[in-house]
């Protein structure tokens, strides 16, 4: 068996299989990319709304990395792209332009300040929308997600037989 299994600094949860029968074990303190994005998430969340890009971005300029910068613009870029795309045929685009704006906040003071401004406005036009949606009737609600359901199959229908055909 490989030293490093039997190493009392590694959590002793059982990992990837490592042959043998034995199993890697992960380190106790090595970051998981999973709790790095909930980290950075709680991090943005904590901050007050309108500034909180900003301060991220101030942020990530003290800790330095320049050649990072450009490859978290490259992939904020590729994000966005990807988003477009992706709103045109069915899929997630509106997460990958979240994403892709988020990248670009890091690296960019202008985008920063624009998702800034953006929050502000979305998150009083979603406190709008829910106010209007709680003093619609239940009719009219029902409707609207018919009708909404109706549109979201014709466009994955046309995107298949268009696509996929």
């Amino acid at each position: 068996m490989p030293a490093r299994i039997l190493d009392p600094r590694f959590d002793p949860r059982p990992g990837i299989l490592a042959g043998a029968g034995a199993f890697y074990r992960f380190p106790i303190g090595e970051p998981t990319v999973w709790s790095a994005l909930k980290n950075r998430w709680h991090e943005l969340a904590e901050e007050p709304a309108g500034r909180r890009f900003q301060n991220r971005f101030r942020r990530k300029q003290k800790e330095g990395h320049g050649s990072l910068r450009i490859v978290g613009m490259i992939v904020g870029i590729l994000f966005i792209a990807g988003g477009i795309v992706l709103l045109v045929i069915p899929g997630p685009g509106t997460v990958l332009l979240i994403i892709g704006a988020a990248f670009l906040a890091e690296t960019s003071e202008v985008s920063a300040r624009v998702l800034d401004r953006l929050e502000l406005k979305l998150r009083t036009f979603g406190e709008w929308a829910l106010d209007r949606w709680r003093r619609t009737g239940m009719i009219a609600r029902s409707a609207l997600v018919i009708s909404t359901v109706a549109v979201a199959g014709t466009a994955a229908w046309l995107a298949y037989s268009y696509f996929l055909r």
